[in-house]
């Protein structure tokens, strides 16, 4: 069996493939033709996966045997003047947070990029401070983001430098996942992974930078 058709190959399919093989599911081609209801009760029940699941695991075959994505109708985007792509890059080797990465395009105008760096790990809480500043500085606005990590990173920091929960609250009222509100919920795509990587080569994107996700060698041990 070519390995790209073994379940795995699917988004959200792990060690639950173990489960689908005792189904009867060996395959990505198998899953592609399932009737449903024939595994919503034994003896092909299939251990925590209702209808909904197996609808959306046999949607995702189909479009991983097709090759093609499969955008669907229904999402939209809040009408504001003011667009803030945001990306929080962290060494964990070192514990420090030390940048802020910040795409901005306000209405009528071009895309700036700004940045808040940490050049040393006790430079974090005062780069965490200058954020926050900005956050509170910022009014209509959405901060588009690709995951739970800036929304958990930023608890953290808030918690770690005791830094004013009423615009960590600010933020989260202006955020929005791409991951989960877009890419997750309206699309479906042939690859294992929903990952910013994955899809970003899937549109043709590609990076400068060999190694977009390194860590910033820069930044110095405290």
């Amino acid at each position: 069996m070519d390995v790209t058709h073994d379940p795995t190959g699917l988004f959200f399919v792990g060690t639950q493939k173990f489960a689908l093989k005792q189904a009867g599911l060996s395959t990505v081609d198998d899953i592609a033709v399932i009737n449903v209801p024939d595994y919503l009760a034994p003896p092909k029940k299939i251990p925590r996966m209702g209808e909904k699941s197996l609808d959306r695991m046999k949607r995702r075959a189909r479009v991983a045997l097709a090759g093609q994505p499969e955008i669907r109708p229904g999402y939209s985007f809040r009408e504001v003047p003011t667009e803030i792509y945001f990306d929080i890059e962290d060494d964990p080797t070192q514990d420090v947070t030390y940048l802020f990465g910040l795409w901005i395009r306000r209405a009528g105008g071009e895309g700036v990029f700004e940045h808040i760096l940490a050049q040393r790990r006790e430079d974090e809480k005062a780069a965490c401070q200058r954020f926050w500043d900005f956050v509170a500085a910022q009014d209509d606005c959405v901060f588009y983001v690709y995951s739970h990590k800036e929304r958990s990173s930023l608890r953290r920091l808030m918690e770690k430098h005791r830094l004013a929960a009423e615009v960590f609250e600010r933020y989260v009222a202006r955020e929005f996942d791409l991951y989960q509100g877009l890419v997750v919920e309206y699309s479906d795509w042939p690859t294992y992974s929903y990952g910013i990587k994955q899809i970003a080569k899937l549109t043709g994107f590609s990076w400068r930078d060999v190694d977009p996700a390194q860590a910033d060698p820069g930044v110095q041990r405290g």
